[in-house]
C-alpha cells in the first residue's frame, strides 16, 4: 500500500482480495467478475477481535480513494468477520518496520481513515457485527449508514 497521494488514480479490473487477508474486499454478489456496484470491504482478524494495523489502515484509506473514482460502484458496506467488529487499534503491532509514514497517520490514524471515508463519493454502510471500541467506532461515524 502506497502513504503518498498520487495525481492519478488507477481503478482496478478487481478490488477482490484473497480470503485470508486482514482487508477482505469481495463483490456482491461475491461469485460475480470484475467489480460490482456494491462492494463488500470487511475488518478480517477474527482471531484477534477485528483489531487494526497500520497496514489494514493503508489499505482501507486506499481503497476508499480509488473506489471515488470509480463509476462502477455505487455501494460499499463496511463490516467484519468473527464476533466483533472492532476492538480498535492492534496494540502489539510492531511499529519498527513501518517507515516513511505521513505525521498525520501517527497522530491521528483513526481521522486520516474517517476523512477518506468523508471525502468517498459512494455511500458506505457500516453493518457493526459486534461492539466497537476507539478506532473502530470513531473512523466509521463517517458512514452514511452505521
Amino acid at each position: 500500500m502506497s502513504w503518498t497521494n498520487s495525481e492519478t488514480i488507477q481503478v482496478p479490473d478487481s478490488y477482490v482480495t484473497p480470503k485470508d487477508s486482514h482487508i477482505r474486499i469481495s463483490n456482491h454478489p461475491e461469485a460475480a467478475k470484475g467489480v460490482t456496484p456494491i462492494q463488500i470491504i470487511a475488518l478480517n482478524r477474527p482471531d484477534k477481535l477485528g483489531s487494526i494495523t497500520g497496514d489494514m489502515l493503508a489499505a482501507l484509506i486506499e481503497f476508499f480513494t480509488i473506489v471515488t473514482v470509480d463509476d462502477r460502484v455505487k455501494v460499499v458496506v463496511f463490516t467484519g468477520t468473527g464476533k466483533v467488529f472492532s476492538a480498535g487499534i492492534d496494540l502489539k503491532s510492531d511499529a519498527s518496520m513501518v517507515k516513511n509514514i505521513p505525521v498525520r497517520m501517527v497522530r491521528d490514524p483513526g481521522g486520516t481513515l474517517a476523512l477518506a471515508m468523508y471525502n468517498c463519493s459512494k455511500t458506505i454502510i457500516v453493518a457493526y457485527n459486534g461492539m466497537s471500541v476507539g478506532i473502530g467506532m470513531t473512523s466509521t461515524l463517517a458512514a452514511a449508514i452505521r
